[in-house]
């Protein structure tokens, strides 16, 4: 289905979105795909590809390639078929764990969780090794990033999945790509991605018409279902073969501290998941009142509550309206609320 929606914007079928009656800036849905935010010195580059036809699987830390799509045609891979090299992956990738370990070229996304000036020299040192520049460029140009969390415990809860989608097992992420699938082998999944390029509003376009062509319900209004234009054969094809990296021993050093630090950030994070059960939106709605304000009103209570003083809160505006709009901040922060979370005391 993602492949599918990539080749309609590709192709120029995307359908006009709309809020309402009111017409949404389309702009940023082109970058979704082949898009990586490439670190340099003081400043970020996103680079896209428009004619790259694979996605960049991630298991166990080590990379393979694997065809999604015909940039050509427009003609996609068989879920069989792709379930298939799917699970060649997961076996390939416990197998070469060892060897990978043994040569500490496991889990280089790790690098993309540094300050970006510092992994604007880790890159650069990276890349001056044409095996490296070659696996970066693969990773870059790819579709979307697959990760598939072979390991997870299928034991936890929605806590600690929500930490493993979001931050966790960054040795088995590129968090510099544009847009990546999650995947665990309990079953959990969640679609993650980098925000330079385009905004939640984007992403919500593409996951609503992905859902409607895996569950066979209708699309949108104004869309049009996804159209497959054949099958990629890929069953007969070589399987995918893993990306290679070359270490040198600042590298290799390099990587070690950034796992160390990299935990240590993760352990400064609190998160808990909370699924409010006694009322919603509708009730709030029945009351002629804005779901939007309860929750901004919950979040501005909690927080007086637990620090004794007001916040300065923000919250994303779309601004998709206007001609390439992204998102601006309201700051819901009143004197009108002030005096209602006081109240609440």
């Amino acid at each position: 289905a993602a492949a599918k929606f990539a080749h309609k914007v590709r192709s120029g079928a995307l359908e006009q979105g709309f809020e309402g009656s009111r017409p949404l800036d389309m702009y940023q849905i082109p970058r979704m795909f082949g898009t990586t935010r490439v670190p340099l010195d003081r400043r970020d580059e996103l680079r896209n590809d428009d004619s790259s036809g694979h996605c960049v699987v991630f298991c166990a830390g080590i990379p393979f390639v694997v065809p999604v799509l015909d940039p050509a045609t427009g003609a996609v891979v068989a879920e069989a078929d792709l379930q298939m090299q799917f699970d060649y992956i997961v076996v390939e990738a416990a197998a070469l764990a060892s060897s990978y370990d043994r040569t500490h070229s496991r889990g280089v996304g790790l690098f993309t969780t540094l300050e970006r000036n510092e992994w604007a020299a880790v890159r650069r040192l990276l890349a001056q090794d044409p095996v490296n520049s070659d696996t970066l460029q693969k990773i870059d140009s790819a579709l979307f990033a697959v990760c598939l969390d072979a390991q997870c415990d299928r034991r936890r809860t929605q806590s600690a999945t929500s930490r493993a989608m979001l931050m966790e097992c960054a040795d088995n992420r590129w968090f510099d790509k544009s847009m990546a699938f999650v995947c665990g082998a309990d079953g959990a999944a969640a679609v993650t991605f980098e925000h330079a390029w385009g905004d939640g509003a984007a992403v919500a376009r593409f996951m609503t018409e992905m859902w409607a062509d895996m569950t066979g319900t209708p699309p949108p209004p104004f869309c049009r279902p996804l159209e497959s234009h054949g099958t990629l054969e890929v069953a007969a094809c070589a399987p995918p073969a893993p990306l290679q990296w070359k270490l040198c021993e600042e590298l290799r050093a390099k990587l070690a501290t950034t796992a160390t630090w990299h935990q240590r950030q993760c352990a400064n994070v609190k998160l808990h998941t909370l699924a409010y059960q006694r009322y919603g939106k509708e009730l709030a709605k029945a009351a002629r009142v804005s779901p939007d304000a309860v929750v901004q009103l919950a979040f501005q209570l909690a927080h007086r509550r637990l620090h004794h003083q007001v916040a300065s809160v923000y919250e994303s505006c779309n601004m998709q309206f206007w001609k390439h709009g992204r998102t601006e901040a309201i700051r819901p922060v009143t004197a009108a609320s002030t005096a209602f979370t006081a109240a609440c005391l």
